[in-house]
């Protein structure tokens, strides 16, 4: 088994049967493809601008497979599955910023202050999803976090913020 095919397995294990919003399965299954074409995410900023990109899922240097093989519970810009699943929070609540073609919005969570990245590049075809990732750089002590649905344990990042993550995964199960 190829290392993504194990991440995706893992990835797919930690979500479990939670469910999920509409938007939280678009990603959760374009996060899950390793081949096919790019797939388009429509979603709105915090100003009420739309955004729209396309992800990639073919590609190591960027889109879903590069967050899976170096952030997703990676030494550098570790993410959980929570934090990937709810990464369109980042775009409706964060910061936009624009250099040089490049398109990132930024949100820092109240607590723990983690600061989580989504990365676009500008493209004669539109914004292209890049990356995201947080500004963890370890994941030496992991807290174990119970999802209440599926009863598995999950790992999370190094800070106490990622309770804020999954609190937030676990509001929207609960609507």
């Amino acid at each position: 088994m190829a290392l993504i095919d194990e991440k995706i397995a893992q990835f797919k294990s930690e979500i479990g049967d939670m469910k999920m919003s509409e938007e939280q399965q678009i990603v959760f299954d374009l996060f899950c493809r390793t081949k096919g074409k790019p797939k388009r995410i429509n979603t709105s900023d915090k100003d009420g601008a739309k955004v729209s990109f396309l992800v990639h899922s073919d590609k190591y240097s960027e889109g879903s497979q590069h967050v899976m093989l170096k952030h997703y519970r990676g030494k550098v810009g570790h993410v959980t599955a929570f934090e990937i699943i709810d990464m369109l929070d980042v775009v409706k609540k964060g910061k936009c910023v624009v250099r040089n073609f490049v398109t990132s919005y930024r949100l820092v969570r109240e607590l723990g202050g983690v600061k989580y990245s989504l990365v676009l590049k500008m493209t004669t075809h539109g914004h292209v999803f890049k990356s995201f990732y947080s500004n963890r750089t370890n994941k030496k002590s992991l807290l174990n976090i119970q999802n209440p649905q599926s009863k598995s344990v999950l790992s999370c990042g190094s800070t106490p913020s990622c309770d804020a993550t999954f609190g937030d995964v676990q509001k929207t199960t609960q609507k």
